[in-house]
């Protein structure tokens, strides 16, 4: 999926390679005070589900029917930007027996 919009990269981009187990949280930093924003691209043919926090103890969990969780769905080949805290920590996870690959990159503007 291709983005018409002014995202500016504001920081290094991170990979996060994504299984049924959740991922530990890394912190995506920036480069600029002003980064809220993060552009979050799943390459891959499996929806991934994404916690963002403030602390290395986020962790990503599935939905489960009826229960409120902490992360959202990003669907299969799909790039999506979303507003956060600076400098956030990202955890993410699978459903069972799927893999996916997560890049996230730090910056300004939208898609």
């Amino acid at each position: 999926m291709g983005f018409h919009g002014n995202f500016s990269s504001q920081g290094n981009t991170v990979c996060l390679s994504v299984t049924s187990s959740a991922h530990t949280a890394v912190q995506v930093t920036s480069n600029s005070n002003g980064s809220f924003e993060y552009l979050i691209t799943n390459t891959s043919s499996n929806p991934v589900f994404i916690a963002v926090g403030t602390t290395s103890s986020v962790t990503a969990t599935l939905p489960v029917d009826g229960t409120p969780g902490n992360s959202f769905p990003l669907p299969p080949n799909w790039t999506s930007s979303i507003a956060g805290p600076p400098n956030a920590y990202f955890s993410a996870i699978c459903a069972a027996s799927q893999t996916a690959t997560v890049y996230i990159t730090p910056g300004d503007g939208g898609i």
